[in-house]
């Protein structure tokens, strides 16, 4: 798996990256449910996940994509803004296996793409096709154990919904490596 800056052309951009195309959905709206997708890409331990979208909300979280178990308190791969800005979290039983945030906020109502990229020996946060932050931890779908629902506008765990986002969510993409 490669990744690569974005295309454009006219007021479309999306990261560009190698491997297989899992999911490539158009979204309306700023909710969907993916769970029935979710056996697709839940052994990826290296691929990248992209979301196009829009918003001017800020609240403390707002989840563009996540999996988790909603049988615990804190099992989940989750993209999402905090705060308005970038931030990548993988967590098996509260455990942090990569973590990332972004300095910039993305809510100024215009077209953005948020991307995580996992390979063997790291992973990496893109917005708009330009790395905001890496690290060394390594942690996709396929190095949690127990996921049982995905989503787009939300994170789902044992107290309920959560991480409710208010925008435009315009396109998901999820590559895989292996």
């Amino acid at each position: 798996m490669r990744t690569a800056a974005t295309e454009q052309k006219a007021k479309e951009s999306m990261l560009v990256v190698g491997g297989q195309a899992l999911i490539d959905e158009q979204v309306e709206g700023d909710f969907r449910d993916l769970t029935a997708q979710l056996q697709t890409v839940s052994g990826l331990k290296e691929g990248t996940v992209a979301v196009r979208f829009r918003t001017e909300s800020k609240p403390v979280a707002a989840t563009l994509l996540s999996a988790s178990d909603t049988t615990a308190p804190s099992t989940n791969a989750t993209l999402s803004l905090n705060s308005g800005v970038p931030h990548f979290e993988s967590r098996q039983d509260g455990r942090y296996l990569a973590l990332l945030n972004g300095t910039v906020s993305l809510t100024d109502g215009k077209d953005h793409v948020l991307a995580v990229s996992v390979t063997s020996t790291g992973t990496t946060l893109y917005a708009d096709g330009a790395p905001i932050a890496t690290t060394t931890g390594v942690g996709l779908l396929g190095q949690l154990s127990g996921l049982n629902g995905m989503w787009l506008g939300r994170n789902v765990d044992n107290g309920g919904p959560q991480w409710i986002y208010a925008g435009h969510l315009d396109r998901v993409a999820v590559y895989g490596g292996r």
